[in-house]
């Protein structure tokens, strides 16, 4: 079993600064409502984190703070998006505004150091999945498209090229791509300073940089299979990226 203790060190690792602690464990609370369906012990089994792991495990059981559905084949993961989507949207106007969308990603209670980094993030979100950037709002649809991000239909476009033909554009594509972009020295392999400034950019504030940093080294410690090397290459990145 996990202990709250111990999931959190699976997740950040030991070395956490401290205006870090109150958000992380905030984090750590709000998986074990999630995935502990025996909140008596306060652990997690083997399964209940492999639920958490793959969040999309089609013996997972979704439950409310009203209601439990013990029909799992009958609770789907678009009616879970659903109540989700429409529990946050709190005017009611069937769109999530950035402040809905910030909300029910991080909740009400974030520390004032990390506004300006989960505002950045929020920013991010919406550029990628707001087709409609005029309403600067998430109809369901696209919330949906951020949810899974696998949508068959998803148009990717980047600074240079738009792709037209949405059926021919893969997601494998997009990764070599995005991988390919980042490999700024054109080893093809993304250092740990490459996949830095691939997922966060080169604009980080000076407290942000410990986190960030810890936050990579889990991941190269999870996803590089030859951490001689030190490097992700394109196969390890890619079941970083779809996490299968």
């Amino acid at each position: 079993m996990l202990s709250k203790a111990e999931f959190k060190n699976l997740c950040y690792g030991d070395d956490i600064a401290e205006e870090d602690n109150e958000w992380i464990d905030d984090f750590v609370d709000s998986m074990f409502e999630w995935y502990d369906t025996d909140p008596e012990d306060g652990m997690l089994s083997l399964t209940e984190f492999q639920n958490y792991w793959f969040d999309d495990d089609e013996d997972e059981e979704y439950i409310d703070e009203e209601e439990e559905y013990t029909d799992e084949e009958e609770y789907t993961d678009e009616q879970y998006v659903q109540e989700t989507f429409d529990e946050h949207d709190e005017d009611g106007d069937g769109k999530l505004s950035k402040a809905e969308f910030k909300k029910l990603t991080y909740g009400d209670d974030i520390a004032e150091e990390d506004n300006e980094w989960i505002d950045d993030f929020v920013d991010d979100m919406f550029e990628w999945y707001d087709t409609d950037p005029e309403d600067g709002m998430l109809c369901l649809t696209e919330f949906q498209h951020y949810w899974f991000d696998d949508d068959e239909d998803e148009e990717y476009i980047d600074e240079e090229e738009e792709y037209p033909d949405e059926e021919e554009y893969t997601d494998e594509q997009y990764v070599q791509d995005t991988f390919n972009d980042h490999d700024e020295d054109g080893d093809g392999m993304l250092s740990k300073a490459e996949f830095k400034n691939l997922s966060y950019g080169d604009d980080i504030d000076e407290e942000d940089h410990e986190w960030i940093d810890d936050f990579v080294d889990s991941m190269f410690e999870w996803y590089d299979y030859d951490p001689e090397d030190g490097m992700l290459s394109l196969a390890e990145f890619q079941e970083y990226w779809f996490d299968e």
